[in-house]
């Protein structure tokens, strides 16, 4: 327990000396794409432990279903994706249809920004157990950038459980 203790100690740390305190960004952590279903239990610990403002739930709370109408009033800063068991591939697969099923989806400043990404929910977000650990390092990568990522290194922040999905990567997807 006290490693793990540590760990997180580290990812706060890391995450101070490369980011702006007064400004965390927004974001939001989708476990499911349809219908659509917030990150909820231990989601909202993990994005404070990586410096985020997440305001999709409290601490503890179950995943819950959100209505397009308020994901687009979020609006974020970013979009992470981590389908409840299942792999980084399947979450890009599906979040790239999504620019097709959601007409919105193209119009949220995340997307045009490239800040969305496709997580392995499956092993870093899905069960309690030590590997949440690197899904905050994960979490912190994508959000605060690849200083943050090299700083944590591969065992905090394993770079094979995301993928960051850009713009044109939308126009190949059916």
């Amino acid at each position: 327990v006290d490693e793990l203790r540590r760990k997180c100690e580290i990812i706060r740390d890391v995450v101070k000396q490369h980011s702006d305190p007064n400004k965390k960004p927004t974001v939001v952590f989708l476990e499911w794409h349809d219908p659509l279903f917030t990150g909820g239990h231990w989601i909202a610990d993990m994005m404070e432990i990586a410096g985020c403002d997440y305001s999709m739930c409290k601490s503890g709370d179950r995943s819950a279903p959100i209505e397009d109408k308020d994901f687009i009033e979020m609006d974020p800063d970013f979009i992470l994706v981590g389908p409840c068991g299942f792999s980084r591939e399947r979450a890009l697969n599906d979040t790239l249809k999504m620019y097709h099923t959601r007409p919105w989806w193209k119009d949220m400043r995340a997307v045009k920004n490239g800040n969305v990404y496709a997580l392995d929910g499956n092993s870093y977000y899905a069960r309690p157990g030590p590997r949440l650990l690197q899904g905050c390092g994960l979490i912190a990568r994508c959000v605060h950038g690849e200083a943050v990522g090299e700083a944590l290194g591969e065992d905090l922040a394993p770079s094979p459980g995301m993928q960051r999905i850009t713009v044109d990567m939308y126009d190949t997807a059916e």
